[in-house]
């Protein structure tokens, strides 16, 4: 075999031992205005639920990679609603059903593009300065098809809490690279009953995208008045 044949030969096997790309952790410390807060229900099926929601700041923009971790540390500022004494996140009570009280922090980008494949786990969070019945609330959150680390607890029925601040961490799986320049904290309470209703993974992804989508419209709506 002469060299014009080992070239192409040994690239390759340079390219087969080229390392992956190395997992980089993310570090964030985001803080959220609790007086814009938003807050709608609507009728799913024949269950009613709640969405609250707070866009976190104190980042820029950054890419997300298979194996990358993300820690964050959550604060607020503020009144949820701009309601004293409610200086926390708030969780609705829930009804006795299938979707009780779910929360999750929301990576995005702002085009609302999906990332490819993507699902996150392998960490848990903690609560701060929780107050009310916190009892069976898992944090080893997690989501099989977002990016969404999800937490909480179903079916209900279940007092509401609050909680002051969260911490904790994910690991995000997708293909490709994924820029997220979008954050939020958003929540799910099923306020209405309907027994035996049983909530699907894709339908957390689907709702913060509307929920996404409402809260852009409303924005534009308060530019236009403010105008």
């Amino acid at each position: 075999m002469n060299m014009r044949h080992l070239l192409p030969l040994a690239l390759g096997l340079a390219a087969l031992a080229s390392p992956a790309l190395a997992a980089t952790t993310h570090t964030l410390n985001l803080t959220g205005a609790l007086d814009d807060a938003e807050v709608f229900s609507f009728d799913f099926g024949q269950d009613t639920l709640t969405f609250s929601s707070v866009e976190l700041t104190g980042f820029t923009p950054f890419t997300l990679n298979s194996g990358d971790e993300i820690i964050f540390n959550v604060s607020f500022t503020g009144f949820f609603r701009g309601i004293a004494p409610f200086d926390g996140f708030v969780i609705d009570a829930a009804t006795e059903g299938g979707f009780g009280q779910l929360f999750g922090i929301n990576f995005f980008r702002i085009d609302d593009e999906p990332p490819v494949n993507a699902s996150n786990g392998g960490g848990s969070a903690t609560l701060i300065g929780a107050t009310g019945d916190t009892t069976g609330v898992n944090l080893n959150g997690g989501c099989g098809n977002c990016l969404s680390p999800i937490f909480g607890r179903s079916p209900g029925p279940f007092d509401g809490f609050m909680f002051t601040g969260i911490s904790g961490n994910t690991f995000v799986t997708l293909d490709g690279s994924y820029t997220v320049d979008r954050i939020s904290l958003s929540s799910q309470v099923q306020t209405g009953f309907e027994p035996g209703a049983v909530p699907e993974p894709a339908s957390w992804a689907m709702m913060i995208a509307g929920f996404g989508l409402v809260g852009a419209m409303q924005r534009r709506r308060q530019r236009v008045v403010a105008a």
